[in-house]
């Protein structure tokens, strides 16, 4: 039996200090020292780029470094992603490969080299094979833009699975890509998500008990010690039971090099929130644009007509040796041009961020915590409002100040 994990690990950029240091010292730092001492223990990461500048931002460099060694003897693979984990599936094509863009860069420059190879001013990462969605929001039209910007594969839920599809297959090709479908399996992914106790034999059963002979495991890396207290010490159980029934683990992109016969010419649009019953009443957005939820309705409307005013520029720093290796995200106020319009960029994606919808979708998880906050929404908010008035001219931004005052009312 072979189990690939995928831990997406992520803060939005908006979260305090005070509670990004508590969830990095009882989740990833833990989660990180487990990995170095378990050596046979593989993982792939997503560590988008609004997690990676607050590690720096905060002083958790070395975490970073450390990370950085576990990619280069293979033990840990790293994901794209969105730099500011929108949902990719609702928002413009070029706005979504912005996000993409930008996470790159990131990871480069936190992972990779800052200098070519004659040593010019460089960032590059290599070995980025695949890429996890925000909330894995999928459809097709991100499955094409990632084939086209050379992704290897793609991270989904079963939900996005057409009806009849094989259910024992973790990978899936198309006849006109070059880029698969990464499945996760759903059932052990939350089992593990909502896990409360220090049993590892119900969720070790489970995983011998699949019909395939490799299953892909995909949650929330804060799951372990953030949500869940004991949840580094249950991981370590689960690991060193496996070490004890010859069950290993693999980086995903290692699994997917076993090449399925079974190709798709479609995928459904879905999210790992959805439930089946919910994607059968078309509700692909359970937490993120709720049929009949007047907030979420008014966030939609706002974002359609934030979009229109993308800022021109295409890329976030010029071809110009002298920018090549810049953390635009680090950028204060600015007066050179091209690195005044990178900072627009990287502060116009910010708004996108998929949180302002989960915190106002009232749903109510399984161990009772109900999805809303008019804190953090109206931070958001208030962010949304400072972006506009400092980069969008008067005479044009009227509508959209209009709508988020609106908005500010409903919350």
């Amino acid at each position: 039996m072979k189990v690939s994990f995928l831990f997406h690990l992520y803060q939005p950029s908006f979260q305090t200090e005070a509670v990004f240091r508590d969830i990095f010292n009882k989740s990833y730092n833990p989660l990180l020292k487990l990995i170095k001492t378990h050596k046979n223990f593989k993982v792939t990461l997503n560590t988008p780029l609004s997690l990676l500048e607050q590690m720096d931002k905060y002083g958790y460099t070395s975490w970073i470094e450390d990370i950085k060694d576990l990619v280069n003897t293979e033990q840990v693979e790293i994901t794209g992603s969105a730099a500011y984990h929108s949902l990719l599936t609702k928002i413009p094509t070029e706005i979504a490969e912005k996000e993409i863009i930008l996470n790159e860069y990131g990871l480069g420059y936190y992972y990779g080299r800052r200098s070519g190879f004659e040593g010019e001013p460089s960032v590059l990462i290599k070995d980025l094979n695949g890429l996890f969605p925000p909330e894995l929001a999928t459809n097709m039209e991100v499955l094409n833009i990632l084939d086209t910007m050379g992704y290897k594969w793609l991270l989904c839920d079963e939900t996005a699975l057409p009806q009849g599809s094989s259910p024992n297959l973790n990978y899936y090709g198309f006849n006109d890509l070059d880029i698969k479908l990464v499945v996760r399996d759903r059932d052990l992914s939350n089992m593990i998500s909502f896990k409360r106790d220090l049993n590892t034999d119900d969720v070790f059963a489970a995983i011998k008990s699949q019909q395939k002979n490799h299953c892909v495991i995909a949650l929330d890396g804060e799951t372990f010690g953030h949500h869940f207290k004991e949840g580094v010490l249950w991981l370590e159980s689960l690991v060193e039971q496996f070490s004890m029934y010859d069950i290993e683990t693999f980086l995903v992109s290692e699994l997917n090099e076993e090449i399925d016969d079974h190709n798709l010419t479609t995928i459904v649009e879905s999210t790992w929130g959805a439930s089946a019953s919910e994607m059968a009443q078309g509700d692909v957005y359970p937490m993120w644009d709720v049929p009949g939820n007047a907030i979420h309705k008014k966030q939609w409307e706002f974002i359609a007509e934030l979009a229109k005013f993308a800022p021109e520029i295409g890329e976030f720093t010029s071809a110009s040796a002298s920018y090549e290796s810049i953390p635009v995200w680090k950028l204060g106020e600015e007066t050179d041009p091209i690195l005044k319009a990178s900072k627009q960029n990287v502060e116009f994606l910010k708004l996108f961020n998929s949180d302002q919808f989960w915190w106002s979708s009232n749903k109510t998880l399984p161990f009772g915590k109900t999805l809303y906050d008019k804190g953090i929404l109206a931070g958001i908010i208030s962010t949304q409002k400072t972006y506009i008035k400092t980069y969008i001219p008067e005479n044009d931004n009227f509508s959209l100040l209009t709508k988020l005052d609106d908005l500010e009312k409903t919350i």
